[in-house]
């Protein structure tokens, strides 16, 4: 199939998203408008040429996609490696399920000037379940050019994502500075409904930093919910706050195995973690720190429901350093500590927590370990 390239000022108002269908392989250019249509056919994206910007998708309908093997087609929605583009909103719409093996939308940069996204607005849009992720935004090396650019402000706003075959959005980095992006007030209801994959986790932060995730709610998932891994020796500029994450919402039928945490940091330095209820009655506990240092914990609630549970609340291991927990409540039946410091995890400070321990002691200490404890309450 040809594909087709749009004008730049093309205008297209439909008659309605189940009315109107401009069907085919289809390249958006700058300074458009599509409004209450569908678009795309399936085994192709719809993508945009080199340097679109100012583009407005409103009430538009996205079908079809390419799958995994298709190159520059994968995904329903594409932005293709080697090209740039910024000002793009979708506002309203939908996104439908990958119709072969691919994801939902596929942003791929390539960490210089001409070849990387930003400004990319996804607002109350719906997401329909792919196969595998429903969101992929990616940042990779071209061999050619010197990583000096990376995306940024790729932005969900009040949306809501249906059970992902795998993951449910994915920031993603190997080189170069990517992230400064916002998540908030959205709504995922889980992943790792495909057993195609291995990996389950509803929000993957990978190296990016500058990261806004704020007011949303996540249902139970095969994966950690949040699973994040940071830069060694980078300020991750994250904040993460006001959230739910609850594996007693469940939308979709998969569990999480007893060694998976709802929340799993990984050598993340310098993020705030605020005013979150964390609420788990499945898998392991609710939080694993592994080489996170410098990064504060203030006013969540971090509840295990089980009457008999097999990890506590939260394992601080592998040197995690030089962290602060103040105002935290901390509930488990875990006899063996509700907060554990294990594994060179030193000079961390838990201040004016509350326990609540069904278990024998609220703070467990490996010996050789600095924690501080001041004005902690133990129920």
């Amino acid at each position: 199939m040809t594909k087709l390239v749009l004008p730049a000022g093309v205008r297209v108002a439909g008659a309605g998203e189940q009315a109107t269908w401009l069907k085919g392989a289809l390249e958006v250019n700058s300074d458009s408008a599509f409004r209450d249509l569908t678009l795309g056919v399936a085994g192709r994206a719809l993508r945009f040429v080199n340097g679109a910007r100012d583009v407005l998708f409103e009430r538009v309908t996205f079908v079809g996609g390419g799958g995994m093997a298709s190159g520059e087609d994968q995904g329903v929605i594409r932005f293709s490696g080697q090209r740039h583009a910024h000002s793009i909103t979708f506002r309203d719409c939908t996104v439908g399920a990958n119709a072969a093996d691919g994801n939902g939308v596929s942003i791929v940069s390539y960490a210089w000037e001409g070849g990387t996204y930003d400004h990319i607005l996804f607002e109350r849009v719906h997401f329909l379940s792919s196969p595998r992720m429903t969101v992929e935004v990616i940042q990779r090396s071209d061999g050619v050019h010197p990583a000096s650019d990376g995306y940024d402000h790729i932005d969900f706003v009040d949306c809501v994502f249906e059970p992902a075959g795998s993951e449910a959005l994915s920031f993603d980095t190997s080189n170069g500075s990517a992230g400064f992006s916002t998540v908030q007030g959205c709504l995922f209801k889980g992943s790792g409904t495909n057993p195609v994959y291995p990996w389950g986790q509803t929000v993957e932060f990978n190296r990016v930093v500058g990261m806004t995730f704020v007011g949303n709610t996540l249902a139970r998932a095969r994966g950690a919910m949040l699973n994040w891994s940071g830069r060694p020796g980078v300020d991750c500029q994250t904040v993460v706050s006001g959230n739910t994450f609850d594996t007693t919402l469940v939308y979709a039928a998969v569990t999480p195995d007893n060694l998976t945490q709802v929340i799993y940091m990984n050598g993340v330095q310098g993020a705030v973690v605020r005013d979150n209820l964390v609420r788990t009655d499945a898998g392991a506990g609710p939080m694993y720190l592994s080489g996170v240092c410098g990064s504060t914990f203030a006013g969540n609630r971090w509840l295990d429901l089980r009457p008999v549970t097999t990890s506590p609340v939260a394992y601080v291991t592998d040197a995690s350093c030089d962290n602060l927990f103040a105002g935290e409540l901390f509930s488990s039946a875990y006899r063996y500590g509700t907060l554990v410091f294990k594994n060179g995890a030193d000079r961390n400070t838990v201040r004016g927590c509350t326990f609540v321990n069904g278990g024998t002691r609220p703070v467990s200490v490996e010996a050789g370990l600095t924690v501080t404890l001041a004005d902690n309450v133990v129920q």
